[in-house]
């Protein structure tokens, strides 16, 4: 089976995450994905957890870190690296 393009991996995951979040840092190497985001509600991040763990193209995900909003604003900021199937 072929390697995912960046753009499949792009079009897949960005159909799976909920109006609360926002992604602000996305890599890919070596078909794992980086990613930093905020959540407005731990709902939406939980939900996005959830999103990406149904996905067949997910064959492991780990959450590095969430933490309350440096930027003065309701919400949390997390970090996630999202193990994808080969």
């Amino acid at each position: 089976k072929a390697l995912l393009t960046p753009l499949d991996i792009l079009n897949t995951v960005s159909g799976l995450i909920p109006p609360g979040i926002v992604l602000s840092v996305s890599q890919l190497h070596d078909q794992q994905i980086q990613v930093a985001g905020t959540a407005v509600s731990s709902k939406d991040l939980a939900m996005f957890i959830v999103n990406l763990q149904r996905k067949s193209l997910v064959k492991g995900l780990v959450v590095d870190q969430v933490k309350s909003s440096d930027q003065g604003l309701a919400g949390f900021e997390f970090t996630m690296r999202i193990a994808l199937a080969k």
